[in-house]
């Protein structure tokens, strides 16, 4: 079996793999879009999915993309994301000092990788709906869109917006927010 991720790997593993003879599966963790060379290999990837034996994709909205790109329903499999408990979580006190937060207030909070597909630019205009000054809101991550997120949300929250170094595992930080 060939396994592939990506969609340099997608598209010659799974070209190796079909030479081969061999069953091809994919794990589809969603897409960047970018620039028009990124764009137009993720077109081809999507194309070559009609050819994998299997393509396992992380939510619905994902299966029902590939669906409508001419990937058959019976080769999708969806495997929603896990997120598994930190090993030893920071306590809510000691995880709001370190993410530089008020221990009384309504914390909202990201925590992940802050790029275009993770949806980083709703959350920051779910910031400016909220427009409530005792909310203060904390990112926790990096990523490519980090900094644009950053300043849209000092915009958006006033003072009451923290942004993080990042960190090598974020889930420890969860007991700091009261709404993810």
């Amino acid at each position: 079996v060939i396994h592939t991720h990506g969609y340099r790997s997608d598209i010659v593993g799974g070209l190796a793999g079909r030479k081969a003879g061999l069953p091809i599966v994919t794990t589809v963790h969603g897409f960047t879009g970018g620039g028009m060379k990124n764009r137009a290999l993720e077109a081809i990837q999507r194309r070559s999915f009609r050819y994998f034996d299997a393509v396992a994709v992380v939510s619905r909205q994902q299966s029902g993309q590939l669906l409508g790109s001419g990937v058959p329903a019976a080769r999708l499999h969806i495997v929603p994301n896990a997120l598994e408990a930190h090993p030893s979580p920071l306590a809510r006190a000691d995880a709001r000092r370190a993410l530089g937060l008020p221990a009384d207030a309504l914390v909202v909070g990201w925590v992940g990788r802050t790029s275009r597909e993770k949806g980083i630019a709703l959350f920051v205009e779910a910031i400016g709906v909220l427009a409530d000054p005792r909310i203060h809101v904390v990112v926790v991550g990096d990523g490519p869109e980090r900094s644009r997120a950053e300043e849209r949300a000092r915009g958006r929250a006033a003072g009451h917006f923290r942004a993080t170094v990042s960190v090598q595992d974020g889930t420890g930080y969860f007991p700091a927010l009261d709404l993810f």
